[in-house]
């Protein structure tokens, strides 16, 4: 059971990176000029009162496969170029597995069909985790980030509305609390005008803005990749790990790799980057084609030694890597 109701977005006071753009949709909640569905049944409750949409999902989600989403398409918005969501949201309570809500983006069709739908979704949890996932005919790839360093430097504030965003930007997604970068990554646009927000967990949130910016942006991530493949290469000795199926360059790398898996057949495929105490640090699962793939991969941790592992079939290939 999956409801869906027609979503609304928010106003926009833009962090100083992204200050640039123009203002696509907007909503303070002090009506409901925009249709927003209230409800209150077994899985949910929405209200408004107050200037805030209040929402809440009332069991697990492996009790409940309900799932609280709200989408709207925005006019003029092209997901394939820079823009922005900013969301203005306090969190007040949540289940026992994880507190969280989704942002998503891209194109739907009025029953999410696997033929129409292509959506990233990124949902991050309070614990220090962020997950960003994509959906083409199924899922087709997800990549979690450990983030709980950068929730102890006191980037989220608890029993506060904070400041949630999420930009693409010059071939990256970006997520900032509180204007504070918490998560950035690789990855490829794709075009649509419908973004959403979705609650699938037990938990309770209270919404006060949300808005959808285009950015004016239109730089590329060329300068900034060769920049760091230019520090890298004033290292000596450089060298490139060469396993029969893995290749990962450049090593030491400043913020971001490369790996090069060569396959024999279509599979599922995880590549994990651990520390030295074999914690988790980024973990990518994606099915890929027959042949040679190429993944970029920006990871920035702290500067010391990982180890990258690749797991293709059960199989693991693991290769040592040195973060500057």
């Amino acid at each position: 059971m999956i409801k869906f109701l027609p979503f609304l977005i928010i106003i926009f006071s833009g962090s100083t990176a992204i200050s640039q753009g123009k203002v696509l949709l907007s909503e303070n909640f002090k009506n409901n000029k925009n249709g927003w569905r209230l409800e209150s049944d077994a899985s949910f409750s929405v209200a408004i009162n107050n200037g805030v949409l209040r929402w809440e999902k009332f069991k697990k989600n492996y009790d409940d496969r309900a799932c609280l989403w709200y989408k709207k398409e925005v006019k003029d918005l092209n997901t394939s170029e820079d823009f922005s969501i900013t969301v203005y949201a306090k969190f007040l309570s949540g289940g026992d597995i994880v507190d969280m809500f989704d942002i998503q983006w891209g194109a739907w069709d009025k029953t999410i069909s696997r033929k129409v739908t292509s959506i990233y979704q990124l949902n991050f949890l309070l614990k220090g985790d962020v997950k960003l996932d994509y959906f083409n005919a199924g899922w087709n790839y997800s990549l979690r980030k450990k983030a709980k360093e950068q929730l102890d430097r006191n980037l989220y504030r608890a029993n506060e509305y904070n400041k949630y965003e999420l930009v693409q930007k010059d071939g990256f997604v970006i997520f900032n609390i509180n204007d504070k970068q918490y998560f950035k990554q690789f990855a490829d646009p794709i075009s649509g005008n419908t973004i959403g927000i979705q609650g699938c967990q037990k938990s309770a949130w209270e919404i006060d803005k949300i808005i959808v910016r285009q950015l004016k942006s239109k730089t590329t991530i060329a300068a900034d990749y060769n920049a760091s493949l230019a520090v890298v290469d004033s290292i000596k000795p450089k060298r490139i790990i060469d396993e029969p199926a893995l290749k990962v360059f450049p090593n030491p790398f400043a913020n971001e790799f490369t790996v090069l898996v060569s396959i024999e057949k279509t599979s599922n495929v995880k590549i994990e980057l651990l520390d030295i105490q074999a914690n988790v640090m980024i973990q990518y699962d994606r099915k890929l084609e027959a042949g040679e793939n190429n993944l970029r991969i920006y990871a920035d941790v702290p500067p010391g030694t990982y180890v990258l592992k690749l797991t293709i079939n059960n199989k693991v290939t693991t290769a040592q890597l040195v973060k500057m």
